[in-house]
């Protein structure tokens, strides 16, 4: 390390704790462990995929057009599927079954992977898991809802168009409140809950850049992958905007046990100090 930056980290808390935060995320592998959370949600979209693409192939072809607009990625994953489905009409229920075992079974799993990863940020054991299909469920709802947010803000400019920033800030509202009881449900130790606002935080405002992102880039370069490369060009694009969720998630995290242990540091450096 830089002469300059140790001289500015013991004169200055802010890159003190900046450089700790720093060392936490690459003693933790954190990007690794973000990629295996990128898979593991992948597998999740893709059950979802058939099971969107089985209904819409019990009505019409334009509504997987008009939810494309509202949600980019899934919607994009879901009319390709919604179009196999046309073209397949007998097997509609069996994609419909296979699609929401998968999605039981891929929530579950995604569940004890955010357990695994959460319990290591914090250095604690990991909990024991609990009824997998109630797990499962409340997994796949929270992602729905999460994943509805922005279709439901892309909804409420077109119905009252003018300044966006009110309907950014519901979305940030709302995905703050939901990941900070998401994070609740994680381990993290002893923390109390206004330990975990930092990481919420940073999920609420990080997931409207992402989404903003993924609209404006993403979705124009998916299509332009699927008619180059394929199937495998979908794929990169949706793994990569699927890892930039999962470094989110995990430096949410990161952030949260990182900042609670300073804390916990200075505290007991005061109560030990004389006088």
């Amino acid at each position: 390390m830089p002469a300059r930056v140790v001289a500015a980290r013991t004169r200055h808390t802010s890159v003190d704790a900046s450089l700790n935060l720093y060392e936490r995320d690459r003693r933790l592998a954190a990007s690794v462990l973000a990629g295996g959370i990128a898979f593991r949600f992948f597998f999740w979209l893709l059950p979802l995929a058939l099971i969107i693409g089985g209904v819409l192939g019990f009505s019409s072809g334009s509504s997987a057009e008009e939810l494309g607009s509202d949600v980019g990625l899934t919607a994009a994953a879901a009319d390709a599927v919604g179009e196999a489905v046309e073209t397949a009409e007998k097997g509609r229920w069996a994609l419909l079954l296979v699609g929401a075992g998968a999605l039981v079974w891929t929530s579950s799993r995604s569940v004890l992977a955010l357990r695994r990863v959460y319990a290591l940020v914090w250095n604690v054991p990991p909990p024991r898991s609990g009824n997998p299909l109630k797990e499962a469920l409340v997994f796949s709802g929270v992602c729905l809802v999460l994943l509805a947010i922005p279709a439901g803000a892309a909804r409420l400019r077109d119905i009252a168009p003018g300044p966006g920033i009110g309907v950014a800030l519901l979305a940030i509202g709302a995905f703050f409140g939901i990941w900070l009881w998401v994070s609740s449900r994680l381990p993290h130790s002893d923390a109390p809950l206004r330990a975990l606002v930092p990481g919420a935080l940073l999920v609420a405002v990080a997931a409207q850049i992402v989404h903003l992102f993924t609209v404006f880039y993403v979705a124009a370069k998916l299509e332009r992958a699927s008619a180059l490369y394929g199937g495998l060009g979908t794929a990169a694009t949706f793994l990569f905007v699927l890892y930039v969720v999962g470094r989110l998630v995990v430096s949410s995290a990161v952030l949260n046990a990182e900042l609670w242990g300073q804390r916990a540091a200075t505290a007991d450096s005061q109560s030990i100090s004389p006088g």
